[in-house]
């Protein structure tokens, strides 16, 4: 027996996506982006709102915002794993040659922002597809809060690479000043110390 995609698809929906169609007031308000316009930064517009206040007002698609942030994200993110990458090849420098160990380092954890999508399977036109949807304005809200973690990470991260670098000169230091003094040493080696 033949199945049709739309016979396939139907009950799928249901099983999937049943009670989505449910309608209620819309989440997003409007907004009185009223304003005297007296200039403009090019991207931005300097003007007098309704109560007399000087604004400087952008407008952006909140899908633009949303993008902005991902990537904001996605290079702080490159920054730790590049800072990451620097401590630990610091702290290899610092142990060869010697019985120095290791420390354990932290490896970064990323945990996303939390937001979960809704996903639902059914037939959009002839295809059958899965839609994940999720609410924008909580996600543009959770990628700025996470970004404020991922920055965090990266301060804590570049000051541990920071400190061993810090070690790592000090270290060096000190092996210059030890070999500076034996060499001194083995010059004066010989000579009786009135002759100095």
């Amino acid at each position: 027996m033949k199945m049709s995609r739309a016979a396939f698809a139907l009950p799928l929906l249901f099983a999937v996506g049943h009670g989505a169609c449910a309608s209620r007031e819309p989440n997003v308000k409007a907004i009185d982006t009223t304003l005297e316009a007296r200039g403009s930064t090019g991207t931005d517009v300097v003007g007098i709102n309704k109560d007399g206040d000087a604004i400087l007002q952008q407008e952006h698609g909140l899908g633009s915002e949303i993008r902005v942030a991902q990537h904001v994200n996605e290079n702080i993110r490159m920054n730790i794993n590049t800072e990451f990458y620097h401590v630990k090849e610091c702290w290899k420098n610092r142990a060869r040659g010697t019985t120095q160990e290791m420390p354990e380092l932290t490896e970064f954890a990323d945990v996303g922002t939390g937001i979960k999508a809704k996903e639902e399977i059914g037939l959009v036109g002839n295809d059958v597809k899965v839609i994940r949807r999720e609410d924008a304005v909580a996600r543009l809200n959770a990628e700025k809060r996470h970004q404020e973690e991922l920055r965090a990470n990266l301060t804590n991260v570049r000051k541990q690479r920071e400190k061993c670098e810090f070690e790592a000169a000090r270290d060096t230091a000190k092996k210059k000043a030890v070999a500076g003094a034996a060499d001194s040493d083995t010059a004066h080696a010989g000579v009786p110390d009135d002759a100095q």
